[in-house]
């Protein structure tokens, strides 16, 4: 797996696997599969099912443009409780709160400006090995499982809007800004020539949408492999990912940590868009 610290935002990269139509059973109490289950058989829930190999299943974006699957705000109250109960198997305390957030900035947003909300989030499930994603305006999050063991978080981002401050209406800013200082905080300790294979693009891409399961864009071989850097930089670059990882449960989080201390030649820093602010 090739893990990309790309801009603002962490682009996790894995192969796919083989198509299956239908999800796995059930095990004893609630777990994630059976909340999909439940969500899928509830109301207009047929509307969110693909099969695994679906592309958009592996598409990472944030514009606030509709996805293929079900709105939030065209689903039941009983779909939108076990909507919660999922999220809260995947995404810590942090993480929860940060997507509430950014929600609520979404809501304020939508007062002037249509096709913006809470309710504009899409869900959609994927057939087994099973995947489930949440998406909308700065949220792209996928989870793919074997079984009843979550495998996958990638692609993943929580964002918000950077022209936003502190303010209570503007929470979703407070999420990402953490991670914004700390990546230019790395970039700025770069020498040039370190710099110049970190930096990719001038300009940072327009929508900031990928569609392939990897940063095509990018490329295996773009960007400043981080076991070039020297100690220096390999301590900021793990406290980006510390920082981004800080949404999800353990341990999924703890694992891509230790391979960032184990192998660091398996990740990247590419940076997409200018030096200074």
């Amino acid at each position: 797996m090739t893990t990309y610290l790309a801009a603002r935002t962490l682009l996790l990269a894995q192969p796919d696997r083989a198509n299956a139509p239908t999800l796995p059973p059930s095990p004893e109490g609630t777990n994630a599969a059976e909340l999909v289950r439940n969500l899928l058989s509830t109301g207009p829930g047929a509307a969110a099912r693909f099969a695994f190999n679906e592309p958009e299943r592996l598409r990472w974006r944030r514009d606030p443009a509709p996805r293929p699957g079900l709105a939030v705000k065209d689903m039941t109250p009983e779909q939108v409780g076990l909507l919660d109960q999922l999220l809260q198997t995947a995404l810590s305390d942090f993480g929860l709160q940060c997507l509430t957030d950014i929600r609520r900035e979404q809501d304020m947003r939508g007062r002037h400006e249509d096709g913006l909300g809470a309710g504009y989030f899409w869900f959609a499930a994927y057939g087994a090995p099973w995947a489930w994603r949440l998406g909308g305006h700065h949220v792209s999050l996928h989870f793919t499982y074997d079984g009843d063991d979550l495998v996958s978080a990638a692609p993943l981002m929580l964002g918000g809007e950077l022209a936003g401050d502190n303010e209570a209406d503007w929470a979703g800013y407070r999420c990402v800004r953490p991670r914004e200082v700390t990546a230019r905080a790395l970039i700025a300790h770069l020498d040039d020539r370190l710099w110049a294979k970190a930096q990719v693009e001038e300009t940072a891409p327009r929508g900031m949408e990928l569609s392939e399961p990897r940063p095509s864009a990018l490329g295996d071989t773009r960007g400043l492999r981080l076991s070039e850097a020297d100690p220096k930089h390999r301590l900021l670059a793990r406290n980006i990912l510390e920082t981004h990882l800080s949404v999800l449960k353990q341990p999924l989080a703890e694992g891509l940590i230790r391979q960032f201390d184990g192998r660091p030649d398996s990740f990247y820093l590419a940076w997409a868009g200018p030096r200074a602010p």
